[in-house]
C-alpha cells in the first residue's frame, strides 16, 4: 500500500513528505482513509 506522511531527518530539518510502502492489511488490521483534518 503506498502511503505518503511527513518526516524529517534531522533534529533541525523542516518537516517535508514522506513516500514509502506499507505491508498488506492483515486480518485485524483497518485502513481508513483521512479526508479533513482541523488543528
Amino acid at each position: 500500500m503506498k502511503t505518503v506522511g511527513y518526516a524529517a531527518f534531522s533534529d533541525d530539518a523542516h518537516m517535508k513528505p514522506y513516500h514509502f510502502e506499507r505491508r498488506d492489511l492483515r486480518a485485524n488490521d483497518v485502513a481508513i482513509e483521512i479526508l479533513y483534518c482541523g488543528v
